[in-house]
């Protein structure tokens, strides 16, 4: 069946529907006061007393579909009336034979419900009445088929007017957006490259040289003057050292010979004035008695006694030291005494007849043939030049101005210096060990270079030390100076080097040196080189940049603000150990000026590739005479204007888009520019180069292909719409036959269909019934107080049916119900059916004969 065929049939059998369902009962047992409305509450529960299994969603889901409203409208509405409800239950009712899968869809029961109101019936707020034939003498379908013409004219002429102008629009948004592009590649290669790109180039760099700086001052500046004052105090130990050790051996020596020589003469005289024994008795007391712990005079000579042999001739004043007391003077021409008795005087440095270190003089008794040898053991005259040089040093160190300072310290205490401490007032509490002293004597005791860098006896302040050995005294010497003012002897010729740098760095680049101070209780900075330029205002600004190198001795680089209160662009960094911090600076205006002039640049290399009108401008603005305190500006543009004839206005006041980009704005404007000539132009402001960038093309160059574009899409419209109408006109002549043809033959249907249901329903009910049914009636009764209701039963008819065949209970059963057949047609009963066994029967209904069963 055709879906028009088949919604007419359903739209022109909801009676049917009505009336096999049992909806009308339903409907009037929910209806509101006035019975002909149901509310939308309502309406699932009268669906579901109407035998239809429909859920929430299902009823929301069909509502708009069948009733063309939704269902919150149906739910602020009155309600819904019985055809309503019916066609409800005629779209939710499965067809027969149909399943889940093969239920109608949205789609069908929209076009059912649509074919159903043009084709068959339309509702009206309470009924359904029959469709009214079109009048006048022309088709329906012609009608129809003209209206549609006219709205595909009206809609084509408007899609055509709207594409015109769409295209007209997207054409300039177009151009507007390709401008755009162009001008934000340009910001963006401009802020890049000419600006962050060059910044950072220029950041790198300076990074570089200030590391590189940092470098020369540390290695060169720093570390060589370091070394070349710790070699200088190191030969200046080992020089004074020496010197120390010659005076102390050709002192001693002299005296060794003076004594030698004097106690000489006194023995010699004593022997030629023939006294000998007291000669030798006194040599003898004084070493007992008299010299000192150390000294001993020894006399040799002839022995009378023991045969003319040359012997000593005193008492040995340390024989207990030798071992088995056995001590021998040795008497050899190249020994003391035998250089003596040679006729020889002098000195001599070596061992005695113990074995031990001493000083000695030696000298002939001409008139005795004696000889005689005064000599000192070095460990008593090491405490004497010890307690010599101690007196002198601590002598020079009074004398001697800032941090140097000499120091006697013995192999045996290192650390411990034999001197007057110079500056122990800077000594926490007590004075401690001299850690750097010590170090250098155990390097140079342990055969390196005696020097070291460490703190000394104040405890917290570094100093150089240089060790040199004393010889004569077995211990060492030192010098030492702060570290602190080996730094300031450096920074005096570093400073002066800086300030001439910075008279030959060209335009606005510095370079400053600055190092920690305390001010009023505060850390801060001070500079060591002289600035170039003045501070604003009289005062300079807090410099954030130096304060970070020189105070916290950090590296970095960035904008910062200086002295003066002007943006740089600044690189710092500490040199390490000197504690200086190292700023090398320029000023961002200068920047933004090489970074603006490389812009230009670009621009004039750009617009001379271009062929058309397009061109790419940059501006500033420049100010004026002022007058009154008042200062006016213009706006200049910087790049060349190669489409600039005899007529540009002077003040370029006409040039819109560059007034506003200079000004800070950005965006697109169509106006005249520099030459009054419309233009489109897209404009932006780089506020890092305080400049405006104008991309601007010919409005005459944009709108004429846009205007052969229009033509040319006019005139395809035309023709598409014309070829259209004329389609138009074939599908839809086709498609109304079709229409006119399937309608007449629904209506067909349908008469066939009402004459089918007539026929069903007389044959079902009693005429009276019947006709009442037919023409509407939905409450049929009929009140028969003489019918009588007759009901039978064959008793045992279960254990007769087990003792007879099948063939012969049929012929039993079916002669039992013919003779109760011709009993009632007697008696003018009426029988109803027979269930089984069961005769059910009826009597007393006007108008009924003999029943026609046989």
């Amino acid at each position: 069946m055709e879906p028009t065929e088949s919604a007419a049939m359903a739209e022109c059998s909801l009676s049917a529907v009505r009336l096999t369902t049992g909806l009308e009962s339903a409907f009037a047992e929910h209806a509101q006061a006035n019975g002909e409305r149901v509310p939308a509450g309502s309406v699932l529960a009268v669906l579901r007393a109407a035998g239809v299994e429909a859920t929430e969603q299902q009823l929301q889901e069909v509502v708009p579909v069948l009733l063309g409203c939704t269902w919150r409208q149906l739910q602020d509405s009155e309600g819904l009336t019985i055809d309503e409800v019916a066609e409800l239950v005629a779209g939710l009712t499965p067809r027969q034979g149909t399943t889940a899968e093969t239920t109608p869809s949205a789609t069908w029961l929209a076009l059912s419900a649509l074919l159903r109101r043009i084709l068959c019936c339309r509702r009206t707020g309470d009924a359904k009445r029959k469709t009214q034939e079109f009048g006048g003498k022309m088709k329906p379908t012609t009608r129809l088929l003209l209206v549609i013409i006219v709205i595909a004219l009206i809609i084509a002429l408007s899609v055509v007017g709207l594409a015109i102008g769409l295209s007209w629009v997207a054409d300039m948004q177009s151009k507007n957006d390709a401008l755009q592009k162009e001008l934000d590649l340009v910001m963006s290669a401009v802020q890049s490259f000419s600006v962050t790109q060059a910044q950072a180039q220029e950041a790198e760099s300076s990074k570089s040289t200030t590391t590189m700086l940092v470098n020369i001052i540390h290695e060169v500046g720093y570390k060589t003057n370091l070394q070349t004052i710790t070699s200088s105090m190191l030969n200046d130990a080992q020089v004074a050292a020496l010197l120390v050790d010659h005076h102390h051996d050709l002192a001693t020596k002299d005296e060794m010979k003076l004594m030698a020589s004097n106690l000489g003469a006194v023995v010699d005289e004593l022997f030629q004035m023939g006294y000998p024994s007291i000669a030798l008795r006194l040599v003898n007391r004084l070493n007992k008695n008299r010299l000192p712990e150390g000294h001993e005079i020894v006399v040799a000579g002839p022995n009378i006694s023991n045969g003319g042999n040359t012997t000593v001739l005193t008492e040995l004043k340390y024989q207990s030291a030798c071992p088995d007391a056995s001590c021998t003077v040795s008497l050899g021409s190249s020994s003391p005494m035998g250089m003596a008795l040679s006729g020889k005087s002098g000195s001599f440095v070596g061992t005695d007849y113990t074995n031990r270190s001493v000083y000695g003089g030696y000298a002939a008794l001409p008139n005795s043939s004696l000889a005689l040898v005064y000599k000192i053991n070095v460990l008593v005259l090491r405490e004497k030049f010890l307690n010599q040089t101690v007196a002198a040093i601590n002598a020079l160190n009074a004398e001697f101005q800032g941090t140097t300072e000499i120091m006697v310290q013995q192999k045996e205490r290192p650390g411990r210096p034999l001197t007057v401490l110079k500056m122990p007032e800077q000594c926490s509490g007590s004075c401690g060990v001299d850690l750097a002293g010590a170090a250098a004597l155990t390097r140079l005791y342990s055969g390196q270079t005696g020097t070291a860098i460490d703190k000394d006896y104040r405890g917290t302040v570094p100093i150089i030390s240089a060790a040199a050995i004393l010889g004569s005294m077995n211990g060492s010497l030192l010098f030492e100076i702060d570290v602190s003012e080996v730094k300031r002897n450096i920074m005096g010729p570093l400073s002066s080097s800086s300030s001439d740098i910075n008279d030959a760095l060209p335009g606005t680049t510095e370079l400053l040196l600055g190092q920690s101070a305390v001010v009023n209780s505060t850390v801060t900075y001070q500079y060591l080189t002289d600035r170039r330029y003045g501070c604003l205002s009289g005062s300079c600004r807090y410099d954030s940049a130096m304060y970070n190198a020189s105070v916290r001795c950090q590296q970095g680089s960035g904008v910062f603000t200086d002295y003066r209160g002007v943006e740089t662009l600044v690189s710092f960094a500490c040199v390490p150990d000197l504690d200086v911090g190292l700023l090398l600076k320029q000023d961002m205006a200068e920047l933004h000026e090489d970074s603006l002039q490389q812009t230009v640049a670009y621009a004039n290399s750009f617009n001379l590739q271009q062929t058309g009108s397009l061109e790419l401008v940059v501006g500033r603005k420049v100010a004026l005479n002022s007058s009154a305190n008042v200062t006016a500006t213009t706006v200049k543009i910087l790049t060349d204007l190669r489409q600039c004839g005899e007529n540009c206005g002077g003040g370029f006041s006409g040039f819109g888009a560059l007034w506003a980009a200079v000004s800070g704005g950005s965006g697109l404007q169509s106006g005249s520019d520099y030459r009054g000539v419309k233009v489109l132009s897209a404009y932006g402001h780089i506020a890092a180069l305080s400049a405006g960038v104008v991309f601007k093309v010919d409005r005459s160059e944009v709108e004429g292909p846009m205007i052969l574009r229009v033509i040319i899409l006019v005139l395809s419209a035309l023709a598409l719409v014309i070829a259209g109408c004329l389609l138009l006109h074939v599908a839809a002549r086709r498609l109304l036959s079709s229409i006119e043809e399937t309608w007449e033959r629904s209506k067909q249907a349908v008469q066939e269909q009402k004459q089918s249901f007539e026929n069903l329903v007389s044959a079902l009910y009693p005429r009276f019934a019947s006709e009442r049914l037919l023409a509407g009636d939905t409450q049929i009764h009929l009140e028969l107080p003489e019918v009588t209701m007759f009901f039978s039963d064959i008793c045992n008819f279960s254990m007769i049916s087990n003792r007879l065949t099948a063939e012969e209970m049929l012929g039993w059963i079916g002669y039992v119900f013919f003779v109760m057949d011709h009993v009632a047609d007697h008696y003018y009963v009426h029988k109803i059916k027979t269930i089984g066994d069961a005769y059910f029967a009826i009597s007393g209904l006007p108008g009924l004969g003999p029943s026609s069963e046989g």
